[in-house]
């Protein structure tokens, strides 16, 4: 869960797919 804080600072503009990309990037 600490990816998750990380998304809120992203600007909410930004594509979903963008938010998903970390996501993954972010549980790899």
């Amino acid at each position: 869960g600490e990816f998750l804080p990380y998304l809120s600072y992203y600007p909410a503009g930004t594509s979903s797919k963008s938010f998903y990309h970390y996501y993954q990037m972010f549980e790899s």
